[in-house]
């Protein structure tokens, strides 16, 4: 906790208000305990006055903005008037002090400690309401084959070919760019057991990830596993190359195909940008992948990856995500045991 300040047991208005005392004099000169921390940074009191400046005045240019769209009507521009000649008080100065500015360090503390509280919340009901989520109540757990330290897998509630697998980020991730490098290397383990189980079957691994919102708050993003007929793959990579081109807009800012073999989609695709990735990986082909950034999450479609797969399996895409006989219990229960098993074969091999 802060030390409690002498401005601290101050009473009524001036409570937890602290008068700051610069470091820095009117002629530049440096207090001795400060001096040497310019000096094992290597700056000099030169750079420092004048980065000091900078931020001050952007810092006091928001903050000024901020405290005339509180006062809304009541606030009366004193600097317009004295341009046409009217007579008018003093500048106001409080609509350029900040209100973390005049705080002590245990008021701002507790205000930091409430603003860490109301995030808890707010990311613990966004959770709640994803279905990927361990925490929401709604959890299908009967459909989880793996669960790893970071990631786990489970079984969608229908599937387009058997074998059909999600790979999701146990904590709230809204996109694998911005996963850490932990995640990701548990993420590459598990499709490197995907890939080992659809070889047995003399298959090919198709990986898809969608993401449309990176700031999605509590949100889980998931890979989609789909293992192809070898036949199938052959036409994986010519009919993802197709559909991205004639994706978004005609006038779109970035390239509409990235090939994301050499780089992987990490290092191909930046933080914070919405992007689908499709990659191939297992049996007789060489691996690789396609990314697209998407400029317009609006009109571009969530089962995009879906349809396009769809259609090279030869499969009518409108199948995908329609209840049917499928999504019966005992035909689940049936899946997971079955998916259980070639799983720890698989994962055998791998060790």
């Amino acid at each position: 906790p802060a030390t409690v300040e002498r401005e601290d047991v101050r009473s009524r208005r001036k409570r937890g208000i602290l008068f700051h005392e610069s470091r820095v004099d009117s002629e530049g000169n440096v207090d001795a305990h400060f001096a040497a921390d310019l000096k094992e940074k290597g700056s000099t009191v030169k750079d420092m006055l004048a980065q000091e400046k900078m931020s001050r005045r952007d810092g006091l240019d928001e903050t000024y903005l901020r405290n005339v769209m509180k006062q809304g009507s009541r606030f009366k521009d004193t600097s317009l008037q004295r341009q046409i000649g009217r007579e008018t008080e003093d500048v106001d100065i409080s609509l350029y002090e900040s209100k973390t500015g005049k705080m002590t360090a245990r008021r701002l503390e507790e205000l930091e400690r409430k603003r860490a509280v109301t995030a808890h919340k707010l990311l613990t009901k966004a959770e709640l309401s994803c279905p990927f989520s361990f925490r929401n109540p709604n959890f299908r757990k009967d459909l989880v084959v793996a669960v790893g330290e970071y990631v786990y897998a489970m079984l969608p509630h229908s599937s387009i070919a058997p074998g059909h697998c999600r790979i999701i980020p146990i904590e709230s991730v809204p996109a694998f760019t911005a996963a850490e490098d932990e995640v990701w290397e548990e993420v590459n383990k598990f499709k490197g057991i995907l890939e080992t189980k659809a070889a047995a079957e003399e298959k090919t691994m198709v990986y898809m990830e969608t993401v449309m919102d990176t700031n999605r708050l509590g949100w889980h993003t998931s890979i989609e596993c789909i293992p192809v007929e070898e036949s199938t793959a052959e036409l994986v990579p010519m009919y993802f190359k197709k559909g991205l081109l004639e994706s978004d807009s005609e006038w779109s800012t970035h390239r509409k195909v990235i090939d994301t073999s050499e780089k992987g989609l990490r290092r191909s695709i930046p933080q914070g940008f919405p992007y689908f990735h499709v990659a191939w990986a297992g049996g007789g082909y060489k691996p690789g992948g396609y990314a697209h950034v998407v400029e317009n999450p609006e009109e571009f479609p969530v089962t995009f990856g879906m349809d396009v797969l769809c259609g090279a399996m030869g499969q009518d895409p409108s199948r995908f995500n329609r209840r049917g006989k499928i999504n019966n219990v005992q035909g689940q229960k049936e899946q997971v045991d079955s998916f259980k098993q070639a799983w720890e074969a698989a994962k055998s091999k791998q060790n």
